[in-house]
């Protein structure tokens, strides 16, 4: 996970190579609609598979609490693991 921030942050290239176009980072990361409060209240726009956040960064989102977290103007990538999955426990006697 971190290294796909870490290639979004760089903008397409790794260890000096183009991996990815440049200009696809940049829509992808760019926000293509509006969100109306899904994602959260920081959230303001949804690019392709990245969500475009209030405070300075994009992020891509797995479920159940998995965070990749990129801000471009601190260069920074920040990795959030974690499992959030809530299910009902059954009482035992």
């Amino acid at each position: 996970m971190a290294k796909i921030g870490y290639l979004y942050l760089n903008k397409g290239v790794w260890d000096g190579k183009r991996v990815v176009p440049a200009a696809w980072v940049a829509e992808a990361t760019k926000g293509q609609t509006d969100t109306d409060g899904i994602g959260g209240p920081y959230v303001k726009s949804y690019g392709y598979q990245w969500w475009q956040d209030t405070f300075g960064c994009y992020s891509a989102r797995g479920l159940n609490g998995q965070y990749i977290l990129v801000f471009p103007d601190k260069n920074l990538v920040v990795v959030f693991q974690c499992n959030f999955y809530r299910r009902k426990r059954k009482n035992k006697q």
